[in-house]
């Protein structure tokens, strides 16, 4: 979850974008919700959480790209994006995604 998350969240961001950006004020904390303009707080918390994302990395090594995982080969990311928009967790995503939309989420977790 933590390697698709930041990814997910920019690409629901359009749609979610007001949900995303309440999570600044548990990220962050009041002072920085307070003084991030409303329509930059959605974009805020996803760099927050990348931070907290690099900060497990640096910590236990836990993985930031699907790359560093070693399980998952560049050339596979189209049938996994496939099989996820055919999986039936999908339609709890507040925004619909196509096959090219999800290859796109995956590939920019693959760097």
């Amino acid at each position: 979850m933590s390697i698709f998350l930041p990814y997910v969240l920019e690409y629901n961001q359009e749609i979610n974008g007001e949900r995303i950006g309440e999570l600044l004020l548990y990220l962050a904390g009041e002072d920085i919700y307070a003084a991030t303009p409303k329509e930059q707080r959605a974009a805020k918390a996803i760099q927050y959480i990348r931070a907290m994302r690099d900060e497990l990395y640096q910590r236990c090594k836990l993985p930031r790209t699907l790359t560093e995982t070693g399980k998952v080969r560049e050339d596979q990311l189209r049938q996994v994006a496939e099989l996820t928009v055919n999986d039936g967790a999908i339609i709890f995503n507040p925004k619909e995604a196509s096959v090219e939309d999800a290859l796109a989420v995956l590939k920019r977790a693959w760097i």
